[in-house]
C-alpha cells in the first residue's frame, strides 16, 4: 500500500508515517510480504524461543536465588511479550491492512473544518508523538543497559541451556553476544512498533469523533437539506463504529495477554530495583518503560471512549429546537443522540476496558506483588 500524498500532509494520519518506517525496519508493518520478510520472520522465532527456553532451564536450577530468578522472569516475559507481537502481526496482517486503507482513504482530512481544528488535532498529534518518541528511547536505553552490564560482568545478555559455558571459548563469546545483543535491540524496537501502532491508530479515530461532533455542531443549523445532512453523519458514524470494533476485535485478546506479562515484568522491575542495588539503574529504566505503555493504552482508550460519548452532546445543542424541523428529521435526530450514547470502548479480552481508572487499579496491584516479593526476600535473608 503506498502512502498517498494527503497523509503526509494531514494533522493526525501523519502518526502513521513514522510507524511504518519504524515497524519496517523490523519487517512487523502489514504489508511487507516477501522472502526476507517470511525468512527474517522464521529467524527471529527461533530465536526468541532458544531465548524462552533458555531462561526457563535457567530458573529451574537449583543453585538459583530468588533474585536471580526474578532477573530470568524479567528477560523471560519480553520475550514471551515480543513472541506474542510477533506472532500477532502475523496472524492478523490481512485485518490489520483492511483497517489501515479506512484510515488512510475514508476518514476525513484534518482540516475540513477549518484552520482552527485542524490546529488544535496538530498539537494533540506533535503531543502524542513526543510522548511516543520518550517511550522508545527509554526502551532503547534499557536495552543498552542490558549489554553494558552483561559485557562488565563477562556474561552474555541472555541466559543459556548450553551444557558448558561459552565464557571459556572467545569466539563462541563474541558470537552469542553479538547475536543476542542484536535481539535486545529489535525486542525494544517491536514492542514499541506495536505499541505506537496501536495507539497511532486509535488516535485517529479519537480525530474522527472530534471532527464529528464539530460538524454537528457548526453545520447542523445552517444545512438546506437537514435530513440529508443527518443521514451523511449517521453513514460517518456507523463507519467509524465499525473500524472501531474491528480494531476491538483485533487487539481485544492481545491486549488481554499483553496487560498480564505487563503486570508480572512491572512487578518485577521494581523488585530488582529493590532488592538488587547494581541494578537499580536499568531496573529503573525497565519501570519507566512499562509504565508508559501501560499508560499510553489505557490513555487512548479512554479518551476514544470520552470523544465518542461526547457526540451525544453535540447532537443536543446542535440547534436542533431553533430550526423549522419536520417531524421526520425530528426522530432522526432523536435516534441519532440515542445511538450516540452507547459507549465505544476498547477491551482486554472483555475482562476489562482500557481506561484511566483500570491504569490505577493494575498499578495498586503490581504494588500489593512487589511486597509480597519483598516480604519473601527478606524471609529468605533471614532463614540464611
Amino acid at each position: 500500500m503506498k502512502v498517498p500524498l494527503h497523509v503526509v500532509r494531514d494533522g493526525v494520519k501523519w502518526l502513521m508515517l513514522p510507524t511504518k518506517v519504524l515497524a519496517q525496519t523490523v519487517s512487523a508493518w502489514p504489508e511487507d510480504t516477501n522472502c526476507f520478510t517470511i525468512t527474517f520472520n522464521c529467524f527471529v522465532l527461533m530465536s526468541y524461543f532458544l531465548f524462552i527456553y533458555g531462561n526457563i532451564y535457567y530458573i529451574m536450577r537449583d543453585d538459583v536465588g530468588l533474585s536471580d530468578a526474578c532477573i530470568a522472569l524479567s528477560k523471560l516475559s519480553l520475550m514471551l511479550e515480543t513472541t506474542i507481537r510477533r506472532i500477532f502481526n502475523l496472524y492478523q496482517k490481512r485485518r490489520l491492512l483492511k483497517v489501515l486503507n479506512a484510515v488512510f482513504h475514508e476518514f476525513d482530512a484534518s482540516d475540513v473544518e477549518g484552520p482552527d481544528v485542524d490546529l488544535e488535532l496538530r498539537k494533540e498529534s506533535k503531543r502524542l508523538f513526543i510522548f511516543c518518541a520518550f517511550y522508545i528511547a527509554s526502551a532503547l536505553i534499557c536495552g543498552m543497559q542490558y549489554i553494558s552490564t552483561t559485557i562488565m560482568s563477562g556474561n552474555v545478555p541472555m541466559f543459556t541451556s548450553l551444557p558448558y559455558s561459552i565464557n571459556d571459548n572467545p569466539l563462541y563469546f563474541g558470537i552469542f553476544y553479538c547475536w543476542q545483543s542484536f535481539f535486545i535491540f529489535e525486542v525494544a524496537v517491536h514492542i514499541c512498533t506495536t505499541d505506537i501502532f496501536f495507539a497511532c491508530l486509535l488516535h485517529n479515530c479519537i480525530a474522527q469523533f472530534k471532527l464529528l461532533r464539530v460538524r454537528m455542531l457548526n453545520k447542523f443549523e445552517a444545512a438546506p437539506d437537514k435530513m440529508l445532512f443527518v443521514a451523511k453523519f449517521v453513514r460517518q458514524h456507523q463507519h467509524l463504529i465499525e473500524v472501531c470494533q474491528e480494531l476491538n476485535s483485533i487487539f481485544s485478546f492481545f491486549i488481554l495477554l499483553q496487560s498480564i506479562i505487563l503486570t508480572g515484568a512491572l512487578c518485577l522491575s521494581m523488585f530488582i530495583a529493590t532488592a538488587i542495588p547494581e541494578l537499580v539503574v536499568s531496573a529503573f529504566t525497565d519501570v519507566t518503560g512499562h509504565l508508559c505503555l501501560l499508560l499510553l493504552y489505557c490513555y487512548v482508550g479512554n479518551e476514544l471512549s470520552i470523544h465518542a460519548l461526547e457526540l451525544s452532546d453535540a447532537v443536543y445543542l446542535n440547534g436542533w429546537h431553533l430550526c423549522e424541523t419536520d417531524i421526520p428529521t425530528m426522530k432522526a435526530v432523536a435516534f441519532m443522540m440515542v445511538r450516540c450514547q452507547k459507549v465505544v470502548t476498547v477491551s482486554a479480552g472483555g475482562f476489562g476496558n482500557l481506561t484511566l481508572t483500570n491504569f490505577m487499579k493494575t498499578l495498586k496491584f503490581a504494588f500489593s506483588v512487589y511486597t509480597l516479593l519483598n516480604a519473601m526476600l527478606e524471609k529468605q535473608k533471614a532463614a540464611i
